[in-house]
């Protein structure tokens, strides 16, 4: 599903199920399953969420000047050689075409990310923030460069998340936060799983797809099914809300 549409469902579904059993529902703790229902998707070069945090636009940019220093960088080694000039650039130039069909722009952006988001990793151990939160942010700089749709789709990263977030949610005293955060993780799962192409549950033990329904990103049918969800949890909370607050 669309990124636009993961953060609305993921949002709802935490707030309909934080509702229906009384969870603590705060700005923290909403604020984290929003975050968790779009986050699986930082592993996507493309995803409108990885464009949010890093325009394409800035990293055509640097992906410029990364190629155009490299491209000094080669012509300046083989001009060491004392060989031919001509033939350096010829060489210089196939090697950077080279590099260049490896080195994409989105993939720059997701390596960009990762620097930028270990930076801050780094920074909140080196003034000894909440050890949790410290171990949360350097598991999530790796996922930008990951296989789309592997670790961050799979049962096991929901499992990890909710042990780290429980240990916050003990050291800070955040009421229900890794219980709500995980809402919106899994409903990021589910709305992926009954797409065409599922997810790898299983993995990092299997790298096989399941899926639980024939749904193709962008089409008619699955606007529609997204639609659906957003209608029917947002008519389950106002329904929750009038029940409990106004009869």
């Amino acid at each position: 599903m669309k990124g636009k549409s993961h953060l609305i469902i993921g949002t709802l579904s935490a707030v309909e199920i934080s509702l229906l059993f009384g969870l603590n529902i705060t700005p923290v703790t909403v604020a984290a399953a929003a975050f968790f229902s779009v986050a699986p998707d930082i592993d996507e070069p493309n995803s409108n969420i990885l464009d949010k945090l890093v325009s394409k636009k800035t990293t055509k940019k640097i992906h410029k000047i990364l190629i155009f220093t490299m491209l000094i960088a080669c012509f300046y080694l083989y001009s060491k050689t004392g060989q031919s000039i001509y033939i350096g650039v010829v060489l210089s130039l196939m090697a950077i075409s080279f590099i260049e069909k490896k080195v994409t722009v989105n993939r720059t952006r997701s390596f960009i990310l990762t620097l930028v988001m270990l930076l801050i990793s780094t920074t909140l151990l080196m003034y000894r923030v909440n050890t949790g939160i410290v171990v949360l942010s350097f598991l999530i700089s790796i996922f930008p460069i990951t296989n789309h749709r592997s670790l961050t789709h799979s049962a096991i990263i929901v499992v990890i998340f909710y042990i780290i977030l429980s240990y916050i949610e003990i050291t800070l005293k955040i009421k229900d936060l890794a219980l709500i955060a995980s809402i919106g993780l899994c409903s990021h799962l589910f709305c992926d799983i009954i797409t065409r192409r599922g997810i790898p549950i299983f993995y990092p033990f299997s790298k096989k797809y399941f899926s639980l329904g024939n749904l193709k990103v962008g089409s008619f049918i699955c606007n529609i099914t997204e639609y659906a969800f957003i209608t029917i949890l947002s008519l389950l909370i106002l329904i929750k809300i009038f029940n409990k607050y106004i009869v």
